[in-house]
């Protein structure tokens, strides 16, 4: 075989993998965008008709964790350069909410009735209807212009109202937190270690506090540079 023909050989090879995974990563993007469009529709549906904040959980909460724990390839996705972004910023976004989806919120069952739950899920899903069919699309370079300047705009009030409300889950969740004793271990025991997960949540929402200014600051910053100067202008991938 000759040197040209194994370097069109391995061209070839290389854009058929690079077709599956714009492929995979496409279905995987439309999958989570059809899942918070159902998320936000049901949620908003049931206002709007008369129904309670009280059945939001009931609802669609398995529907949202499922998307949450699916969000953790969007980690592994960066980890092998699948797709462009830090890796620190993308691990903060999936530990941040599926931290206090899963570990804080799921187990507390008084708490699902809270309207804070209905706002959580609503700022959540509200990003996202644009977020992920702009991944999808641009993977194929045929985003439109209103799509990337909503990805790149949503975020200046959804992303401290997303924030506030998560702080304001954190502090109803405490004192059931500290009632249930979850996930505390107490002296003596074989490890001679103790762990009062109430403190680690009180010390985990002071850091995102200071970390905020420096986060919505770089969103900022990623929109100035992201956004086109005229709809004409090719859209680029996250």
């Amino acid at each position: 075989m000759t040197a040209t023909s194994t370097r069109k050989q391995r061209g070839g090879t290389e854009k058929g993998s690079s077709t599956g995974v714009k492929l995979y990563l496409t279905a995987y993007n439309l999958i989570q965008a059809v899942g918070w469009y159902y998320v936000f529709g049901r949620v908003a549906g049931n206002l709007l008709t008369g129904g309670h904040h009280e059945q939001t959980w009931q609802l669609v909460a398995s529907v949202v964790v499922a998307l949450q724990w699916a969000s953790c390839l969007e980690v592994v996705h960066v980890a092998l350069g699948l797709v462009p972004g830090g890796l620190l910023p993308s691990l903060a976004q999936v530990v941040g909410r599926n931290h206090l989806l899963l570990v804080a919120l799921q187990p507390i069952h008084e708490v699902h009735t809270h309207w804070l739950v209905t706002a959580l899920f609503l700022s959540w899903s509200a990003i996202e209807l644009v977020r992920y069919p702009f991944y999808a699309l641009s993977l194929w370079n045929k985003c439109p212009y209103f799509l990337e300047w909503l990805r790149y705009t949503l975020f200046i009030p959804l992303y401290p109202v997303g924030f506030s409300v998560e702080l304001a889950l954190y502090w109803v969740l405490l004192p059931f937190i500290n009632a249930h004793s979850l996930y505390r271990l107490s002296m003596p025991n074989k490890w001679n270690f103790a762990f009062d997960y109430a403190y680690f949540v009180v010390a985990f929402a002071v850091v995102a506090i200071a970390f905020f200014p420096q986060n919505y600051s770089y969103m900022f910053l990623q929109r100035k540079k992201k956004i086109s100067s005229a709809p004409s202008k090719a859209t680029r991938s996250n």
